[in-house]
């Protein structure tokens, strides 16, 4: 038995389930949680911050806090008992195991759809150009360049984004067109302007009423 999947069977005690499967599990929940937490929590600082005397610096703190919280996920997907036992080492490698399986997974899904042909996905931003997608970077002749940070994005789900966001506004009852809009903060990490984290997100928003729905 390889030491790593000795160590974690008798560390968690996960009633012989394989630990590879148990512990996609915990990072797959653990992510899609902190993204629905993120995303939630966003928006409460862009709504909190419109009446705001100084947006900016309210939206500031508010990402630094949300980064921050990022950078702890790894240790937060497990118990005081269990962070006793195992160095950041361990954990890191567990979590690269992990991570390397997905990229797996991933490639064979996007490898098996690469037939498939995508609509093409007209910008939210210029509603002229047309979305394209170079490896993580998501590209269009009016000059957007947003790095996605993510091998799990495609057009397709841009675009399935961009219609649900769009049958939403339709059914709060308002009939302004959304239009798209970036929203950047870059916010330094422990108080060090050398390193710091970027959080780029394109979005639609209503400019008459407060819809605001995040894309991507």
């Amino acid at each position: 038995m390889d030491r790593h999947q000795q160590m974690y069977s008798t560390v968690v005690h996960h009633n012989g389930q394989d630990y590879r499967n148990f512990l996609r599990q915990r990072v797959g929940s653990a992510l899609k949680s902190r993204r629905r937490e993120f995303i939630d929590r966003l928006r409460r600082i862009h709504s909190s911050t419109t009446s705001s005397r100084n947006p900016l610096d309210s939206t500031t703190d508010g990402c630094h806090q949300l980064m921050e919280e990022r950078r702890h996920l790894l240790y937060s997907l497990l118990d005081d008992s269990e962070k006793e036992h195992l160095d950041l080492e361990t954990l890191l490698h567990l979590q690269d195991q992990v991570l390397l399986e997905f990229e797996n997974d991933i490639s064979c899904i996007t490898g098996s759809s690469s037939g498939m042909e995508i609509d093409e996905i007209t910008c939210p931003l210029c509603s002229i150009g047309k979305l394209v997608l170079y490896g993580t970077v998501l590209c269009c002749s009016c000059g957007l360049r947003l790095d996605t940070q993510t091998d799990s994005i495609s057009l397709a789900s841009i675009g399935r984004s961009i219609r649900e966001a769009e049958t939403m506004h339709v059914h709060s009852g308002c009939s302004q067109p959304l239009r798209g809009s970036l929203m950047e903060q870059k916010t330094s990490v422990f108080g060090e302007s050398l390193n710091s984290d970027s959080v780029s997100l394109l979005c639609l928003e209503c400019p008459r009423c407060s819809f605001l729905e995040i894309v991507i």
